[in-house]
């Protein structure tokens, strides 16, 4: 069965969900007048709150990949393995191929136009979405040009995941 592509805005300037919405204010706040903030705008002590749902990428050369500097531990509970230290390609192997094409496709998207892209996904979609969720790929630059790095908010029914992830463990 063939991967199906979640909802997709581009730069989106309103959101509904309140960390992604909290993440894209505080993006905003930092890059200023730039297309993007750097890494180095960005202080943990003010994403205190979200660093849960939160994913830092490194951009490999040409944006043939990028690797999982850091998993949120919310982000960890949604997914089967911890991608941290891993790349796209490695952390989504274990997925159908279509899948791991589409989720590096959308990063790379971000990373080449350097604007924002939220993402929503219909639970029960092929590739292992079996709850709903949201996310919103925003793009880092050091030199404030090009994209090193990638922040994700990722969010979703935490409760109703845990729940079945205990299940998972005492079936």
């Amino acid at each position: 069965m063939p991967y199906s592509m979640p909802e997709i805005a581009v730069d989106p300037s309103r959101l509904e969900q309140p960390v992604l919405a909290a993440l894209k204010a505080y993006w905003d706040e930092q890059r200023g007048e730039r297309m993007m903030p750097a890494r180095g705008d960005l202080d943990p002590v003010d994403l205190k709150s979200y660093l849960g749902w939160i994913a830092m990428l490194d951009a490999m050369p040409g944006f043939e990949d990028f690797r999982y500097r850091l998993v949120g531990t919310r982000i960890a509970d949604y997914f089967p393995i911890d991608g941290t230290g891993q790349t796209i390609r490695q952390a989504f192997a274990p997925f159908d191929n279509d899948v791991v094409t589409a989720v590096l496709a959308l990063h790379q998207q971000v990373a080449r136009d350097r604007r924002p892209l939220h993402l929503s996904g219909a639970p029960g979609r092929p590739g292992g979405a079996q709850f709903a969720y949201e996310a919103l790929i925003l793009p880092l630059s050091d030199n404030g040009a090009t994209t090193d790095k990638l922040m994700i908010g990722f969010t979703f029914d935490h409760a109703a995941v845990t729940i079945a992830n205990k299940r998972r463990a005492f079936a």
